[in-house]
This record gives structure tokens, sequence and C-alpha cells, in this order.
């Protein structure tokens, strides 16, 4: 009872100094105040909390150590010494040691105490040593017992462990056996169980030592010791009880051992027996498959296990395939009566014939419609049908083979399936009569009456042309006249347009009478007049068009509506009527394709880069140039602003040039830098401008006198491709070289980077040749790599605030990487079509891409779509954001500038009266108003969406 004691005061002594310890960690709270005067004094907080823990916790301590002095005075005052003796006095030692190294008693009278209470034991053991009543201390004594106990019981696990392992189950489905291995595992098994009872038994004498009480159990001193030590490979972590019954073969763990030894026996012995059954049944299945019934050999191959590598499986599976595929031989042939027929695999050919009819009406009629000639058709007709015909005779013929061989499972299925065959082959030629001789039937008329009416239309011609000419003429004048419909009284309408606005106009070979005509002007509603036409001469329509125009000129209606609007206007008394769509406003036409587009701060400006290698500058209200940009010998690829918009920055092949934006004066020009700049970025202040170029050579220019002030060479050289050359022609260029000509390509390394410079950091990414992505960060004296792991990219730019960088790839998924943080969200934006363009607004939070007649709009960094926009503009051409973020430009295949904005304004001119106007989107009506337009007047009208895009996100 006394070492049950002792083990159960060894845990809370450990359980006290650990709490003791926690309470150590946590450091009394400071706070500074500040006086009158500004000076900030120190003042140390202590809560009644932490007061009372600190003495619940010295109180224990103290008591710990009273019980000390009592445990040593009790022992010291014995005259003889058992094997509990020295226990005790090594576990007082242990807490002495434990409670030294713990460093925790504050009190000086508690250290003293504790110092003197370790020199009294360790005087004590000394004397008793030179006495000869001890041999060597006793906590030195017991930790070696402790250490030999440890390792009994880890070897004696580690046996229990091995021979768990050795009873693994053998798994069928996973191995291939042999019957040999079998019979040898079944046979070794009792052996090795053998062995072990001889290892335990070796094991057994020393679980019989002192260490072990009477009853079994390990003496509770040794747990008590070690508890104190708090070892990682501690004995009470072990179980020692299980592992001591286990030595003599009773407890959980033998009974574990026994249960795994008589399944892997059973299960052996069901292999073996298993094994013996298979091989009856693999032979039965080859007698089977002699008999042609390889259905049945089949399913007794599909009811084996397979695990046997002595036994023929694939030697059967292979018999059971060829007679098989002799039996799809009808099927293989019956679709090949089918014109254009696809190849269809064996194991689809059953359930193909389902489809059978189908299909082959589908292709008979679809090679029935690729021809007119009727002889054509004739012909394809009698070909398909003696390829049909000969499929039956054969099938004929193959039945009457098949009859005379041995019954069996492929007997019956050949004539079955060649019955099938002939049945699906008969109503195939059935199918191929009716389509072909309705098409024939068909073609044959049509050409009969082409004939007939060509004969018709030459004498009606010859007769025609003997008649006098009827005409109808008319001379625009500065009227914009879009289109004209001649309605007559039966109905006929007649369209013209494409008029030119210079020459006078003339429709010739109009049939007299009586018609309503229609003229639509731009940007105005729809106009008629009666008229009119005698045969043999020409009317004017000159003074009508323009008196209509006159009575609608100074009469308009304005609607301000969404994008993507419809405008549905309906005079009340009369049956015209007209749809206008909002669309995109056409800012500007440069008549060659834009490469590059920028916002200046303030969003009335507008740059744009050409092909022909210029720069423009532009106003966004009516799309007037102001001027251009030229570097002479040197291209201009891209023209930007800087971030207020005072300067304009134009990036040659190998050289820079640096504007003022309001008198568009050359402040400084560099040129011959050895290097294509392949991205640039203004810092915050303006004060400075930074490149990159092919050679990674990061250099600071000072703005505007363009002085270097800072260079450096980028850590970890990328490789850029040089395996392209590429020559860039005007394209208004048709000639060839002349003798002596030279044409110069461009043969500078390209490489795909963006550059973002901050007040004090730079951050760089450029791709590598393989498309991996490589970053730097720091400043022009040192710059360092930081790892963003974003596969194959092919875009990459970031953000106006350097915080994000967003990648796109060729599969349509954009990457935002905080590259701070190592985080990177990945979006699909177009499934399996390319991003080919990206565009940040100023402020960072909204991102524009380009793709395939689309437009989308996200928010940065969540990466949710805001609005989808569908245009016809080119994938590759440039993109802009403003910087209020209301609207953007995109750069179209005819070479047109066009701007998005949230609400577009369209202007309409009408005649007086009254009308019904109605303004939907997407099917919802957004209004729908009943107006009378007074002559002079001009009508305001406004439409709402609640659903609108969001382009400015703030």
């Amino acid at each position: 009872m006394e070492s049950r004691n002792d083990l159960h005061r060894a845990e809370e002594f450990l359980a006290g100094i650990r709490v003791a310890q926690e309470l150590d960690e946590f450091s009394e709270p400071k706070s500074t105040t500040e006086n009158k005067e500004g000076n900030k004094k120190g003042v140390e907080l202590r809560t009644n909390h932490s007061l009372g823990l600190n003495r619940n916790k010295v109180q224990k301590l103290r008591k710990f150590l009273a019980e000390m002095l009592l445990e040593y005075r009790k022992i010291s005052s014995r005259a003889s010494w058992s094997r509990e003796d020295l226990m005790q006095v090594a576990i007082v030692e242990a807490k002495v040691h434990r409670l030294k190294e713990s460093n925790l008693l504050i009190n000086m009278n508690d250290i003293q105490s504790l110092v003197k209470l370790d020199m009294e034991l360790r005087d004590w053991i000394l004397l008793n040593i030179e006495n000869g009543n001890l041999s060597i201390e006793p906590i030195t004594e017991m930790k070696t017992v402790l250490s030999n106990v440890t390792e009994l019981l880890q070897n004696a696990f580690r046996l229990f462990e091995q021979s768990i392992q050795n009873l693994d189950f053998p798994d069928a489905s996973k191995q291939m056996f042999r019957l040999e291995e079998l019979e040898d595992k079944v046979k070794n098994m009792p052996v090795a169980k053998e062995n072990l009872i001889a290892k335990l038994a070796l094991y057994q004498p020393k679980f019989q030592a002192d260490e072990w009480n009477i009853d079994g159990r390990l003496q509770q001193g040794l747990l008590a010791l070690d508890t104190i030590q708090d070892t990682e490979d501690s004995i009470g972590k072990l179980p020692h009880e299980s592992i001591r019954d286990f030595i003599f073969q009773r407890g959980h763990f033998w009974e574990r051992y026994e249960t795994l030894y008589a399944e892997r026996h059973e299960r052996l012995c069901a292999l073996i027996k298993n094994y013996h059954f298979e091989e009856k049944a693999l032979q039965k299945a080859l007698s089977f498959c002699n008999k042609s019934d390889y259905r049945k050999a089949r399913r007794i191959l599909n009811q084996t296990l397979g695990g046997f590598s002595e036994l023929p499986y694939e030697f059967v599976q292979k018999a059971i395939n060829e007679l098989r595929i002799k039996a799809l031989i009808p099927y293989q042939e019956l679709f090949q009566l089918i014109p254009n027929h696809e190849v269809i695999s064996l194991e689809a050919l059953t359930q193909r014939v389902k489809d059978f009819d189908p299909i082959g009406e589908q292709k008979v009629k679809a090679l029935a419609q690729s021809t007119f000639n009727p002889l054509r058709l004739f012909f394809i007709k009698g070909e398909l049908l003696l390829v049909i015909n000969n499929y039956i005779i054969h099938s004929l013929e193959s039945i009457a083979k098949v009859k005379k061989t041995e019954n069996g499972d492929l007997r019956n299925v050949l004539l079955y399936r060649w019955e099938k065959g002939m049945s699906h082959a008969d109503g195939l030629a059935k199918k191929i009569r009716n389509a072909f001789n309705s098409k024939i039937i068909k073609n044959t008329m049509i050409l009969s009456m082409s004939i007939i009416c060509g004969i018709t239309g030459v004498n009606l011609y010859e007769y025609a042309q003997r008649l006098p000419n009827t005409n109808l003429e008319f001379k625009l004048d500065g009227v914009p006249l879009d289109s004209l419909i001649l309605e007559a009284r039966d109905k006929r309408r007649i369209r013209f347009s494409s008029f030119n606005e210079l020459d006078k106009q003339q429709i010739e070979g109009i049939s007299p009478g009586k018609y309503i005509i229609t003229a639509n002007f731009i940007n105005a509603f729809p106009l008629q007049i009666q008229k009119t036409i005698h045969i043999g001469q020409t009317t004017s329509l000159t003074k009508e068009l323009a008196d209509l125009f006159n009575d609608i000129k100074g009469t308009s209606l304005s609607v301000q509506a969404p994008l993507g609007s419809e405008i549905h206007i309906t005079a009340t008394d009369s049956d015209l009527e007209t749809v206008i769509h909002i669309k995109p406003k056409r800012i500007i036409s440069l008549g060659t394709r834009v490469d590059w587009l920028d916002f200046n701060e303030k969003n009335d400006l507008l740059l744009t880069t050409s092909i022909n290698e210029n720069a423009a500058l532009a106003q966004i209200s009516d799309g007037k140039t102001i001027g251009t940009f030229s570097m002479g010998d040197y291209p201009i690829q891209k023209a930007i602003f800087s971030p207020s918009g005072q300067y304009i920055l134009t990036l040659g092949n190998q050289a820079w040039a640096l504007w003022n934006t309001q008198g568009g004066h050359n402040l400084c020009a560099i040129e011959a830098l050895g290097s294509t700049i392949i991205c640039s970025a203004f810092r915050p202040n303006e004060h400075t401008l930074l490149t990159l170029n092919a050679e990674q050579k990061l250099q600071e220019w000072q703005v505007p006198t363009g002085k270097l002030l800072n260079e450096l060479i980028l850590p970890e050289q990328i490789q850029s491709d040089q395996k392209w050359a590429i020559a860039q022609v005007h394209p208004s260029w048709n000639r060839e070289l002349s003798n002596g000509l030279q044409m110069r390509m461009d043969t500078t390394p390209r490489i795909r980077a963006s550059l973002y410079a901050g007040t004090k950091e730079i951050f760089i990414a450029a791709t590598t040749t393989k498309n991996q992505l490589v970053t730097w960060a720091g400043t022009t004296k040192d710059m360092k790599v930081y790892p963003v792991i974003i596969p194959n990219v092919k875009a990459l730019e970031f953000n106006p605030s350097g915080e994000y960088l967003v990648a796109a790839e060729s599969d349509g998924q954009i990457h935002i990487a905080n590259w701070r943080k190592q985080e990177v969200r990945t979006l699909v934006i177009n499934k399996g079509q390319p991003v080919e363009r990206f565009a940040f607004s100023k402020s960072g939070d909204l991102l524009a891409t380009s793709s395939i007649k689309q437009l989308k709009l996200l928010s940065v960094p969540s990466g949710k779509q805001i609005h989808v926009l569908q245009t016809d503009c080119d994938p590759q051409g440039p993109l802009a954001i403003a910087s209020d973020g209301k609207c953007f430009t995109v750069g179209e295949n005819n070479n047109d500038i066009l701007m998005w904005k949230k609400y577009s304004t369209r202007i309409t001119r009408l005649p007086p009266g009254e009308y019904t106007i109605l303004v939907e989107k997407n099917g919802k009506q957004l209004i729908k108003e009943n107006v009378v337009l007074k002559a002079g007047n001009a009508l305001n009208l406004k439409a709402n969406s609640a659903d609108d895009f969001p382009l400015a996100l703030k």
C-alpha cells in the first residue's frame, strides 16, 4: 500500500511542478502613463488574480518541500536497509533535483531549506557508503534498474508487434500465389509459433526478477521514480502489464495473436482449396470453348479469383475472345453497309446495333442531300443497293454453313446475328429507295422548271429591252440618307442603300406604278411619302427627301439608357416604328490597328499607339486628335501617362522619350540603350522613372531631365526567347523590294514582364522561355528573388497599388497573387479560351479581361465576376479603364476605338406627333411612355436599370 502511495504522490508532485512552470511563463503586465509635461513614467500593474495564483503556487511548493524533509528524516533514522528503503531514498533525491532544476522557489528561506536538504541528503549518502551500508548511490542504482526494465519492455513489445505483422492476411485480389508457396506457409506456421514460444520462455525469468512484485505487477516505486524524471521513453507510457502477460502467454495481447494465427491458417487453407477448385473450373471452361460455348466459359472465368500464377487464366480468356470476335462478324459486315460509316470498336458493336436503323437513316439522308444531279443520285442509289444485296447473299451462304456446324453458343449466336443483320439490311434498302427516289424526282422537276424559266426569262429580257427606261433619281445635297424602301400595291418591297453623297443617285429599271416610299435617315425616325412612277420617265425624289429631312431637323428625342438597351419608338397615327440599340460609343477611328490605349488621370484625354509606329493624343468628348508623337528611327511601341497625367512616356525599341502633356513639348529623349525596353513604371511622386530591358538591367532615370541615377542587374537571370525574328510592314505596303533595298528585321529578344515602382520598394515579375514565373522585390540597390508559384504564365501585370500580381494562362485561368503573403487565388475565366488582354483601374480594385467576343469585369482580389459584356471586338486588341472606373475603351477589328459607359445617350430626329416610347434591356421593361412631340421641341428621357454593371466599385 505504501508503494501505491509513492506513485500517487509522485504524480501529484510532477503535476504541481508543471502548473507552477506554466504560471511563470506569464510576464507581469506593464503599462505607461503620460504626465502633463509629456514624459512617460513606467508603472507596474499586478492584478489580484495573478497574486492569488502565485500565492497558491508558493504554498504548494512549500508543502512539497515539507514532505521531502519528513521523508528524509524518516529514512535517515532507519538502522537496516531493504530494497524498498533504497527506492524511497532515490525518490526523495529525484524530487530534490527536480525542484532545484525548476527554479520556482522565490522566498529566501525556502531556497535555503531546499539547499540545506540537498546537502544533508548528499552527506548522509556518502557517509553510508564510507561505512559500508551502501555500495553505490541509491538513485544511481535505481536508475540502472529502471533503464533495464525499460529496455526489457521495449524489446518484448517489439517481439509482439513483429509476431502480429508476420500474421498478415494474404489477399488474392492484390497478389499472385503458387500452390507450393501456400502449402509451405501452412506448414511453417506451427514452426513459427514454436519459435515465438521459445523466445517468450527466454524472457520469462527476466519478468520474475526483483523488479516485479509477487502479484506480477511492476514495482510502483520504479513507476514513481520514472514519473518524477518525466522522460520521453517512459515505462509508464508502455502497456507493461499487458506485455508481461503476453510473455507468460496470457492476456489480451496473446489472445489477439491466437485469433490472428487461427484466421491466417484458415485463410491459407481456403486458398489451397480454391486452387484445386479453380483448376477444375478452368479445365471445364476450356472444354466449353472447344464446344464453342464461349458464354458459359466466360461465366465460369468471371467466378474465379484469378490469384494463382500456375493456372491458365489468360489462355482461357484468349480462347473466349477469339470465339467472341467470330461471333461479331455479322455485325461488323452489317455496319459496313452504312454510307460514310464511322469505325466502331468491337466492345461497342452489340450496343450500337440497337441504333443501326436511325444511324443508317441519318447517313442515307445526308448522302442524298449531298448532290443535286439526279443522274448522279441514281448511280449512288444503285451502288448502295448492290452492296446491300451482296450482304444478303453472303448472309444466306453463311447461315447455311453455320447450320452444318456442331451445336453450341457460337452456332446459335451466329444464326441469330446473320438473320438480324439481313433484317436490318432490308430496312436500310427501303430507306435508301425512299430517300433517293424522292430526291431524284424533286431534283428532276426543279431542273426541268429551271430550264423552262431560263427560256422564259430570256424572252422577257428581250421584251424588256425594247421598252423605254423607267428610272428613279435623287441628289442628297447633305441629307444623311441611310436607305430607301419602295413598297408597291402588291406589297412587294425593294430596298436601296449604300448611297454616295457626292453624286446623283439613279435607280434604273423600276416597274411603273404607285409606291409608298419609306426614307430612313441616319439617327432619325423613318418617314413615308407616296409617289407615282410613270413608264418611260425618270422621276426625281430630291425635293421630297429634302423636305422630309427639314421637317424633322429641329425636332428631336434624347434617351439616356444603359448599354445593351433597345429603344422602341412607335408612331400612334401610323404603323411606322423603329428600334434603336444603345451600343458602345465610337469615339475615334484611326484607320490603322490600335496596339495600346491609356487614360489620363482626369479621364478627358486618351493616348493611342497604332501599328504605324506613332502615338496620338485624342479628346474623349469628341474623338478629335490633338497631336501625334514620333521618335524618328525608333518606332513607338507603347505610350502611357504618368500617374498625375502631367507627362507622357513613349517607349521605343531601344529608346524612350518624355513629353509635356499640355503643350506636347519633348522634355528628354534617351537613345541607343543597347537592349530592348520590356517594361517601365513611374514612381508615385513622378520624380523618377524606372525601366527594365531585355538584358534584365534595371535603370532609374530622373524626371524630366532623363539623367541616369541608378542601375542594377537582376539576380538569377532568366533566358529570353531569341528563336524568332519579327518583321513589321505597314498595311499599305503592296510592292516588291527593289534592287539594293534592305528590310531590317527586329531580332531583339522578347520577354513578358511587369514592373511596379513604389515610393521606396520595387516589384518585378517576368516569365522564362518555358512560361515559368520569376519575381523580384527590393530597391535599385538590392533586389532579391521571391518565390510565387504560378505555372505556364502567358501574360502578367501588377495592379496600381503593387499589392497583387495578376497572371493569365493560355487555358483561360487567371491567378491573383499576393506576393507578400505568398497567397495565390486561381479563377477560371474562360474554360479552354485564353485571356488575351487585361487592364486595371487606377484604384487597382477592378480588373477588365478580354477574350473572343466577350469582356468581363472582376473585383480584385476576390476575383468575383461583376459583369459580362458581349462585343465584336478583337480579343487581341488593347484595353484600358478610366481612373474613376466608370468607363473603359477597347480597340475593334475595324480600327475603331469604342467607349463603354454605364449609361449612353442616343438622339433621334422625329416629325411632330404622338409616340409610344419603350426602353427594354434583356427582355425587361425599363420605361414605357406616351409622349406628344411638338415642332422644334426636344424631349429628354432617362431609363434607369437596377442590374447595370457597376464599373465603379467605390
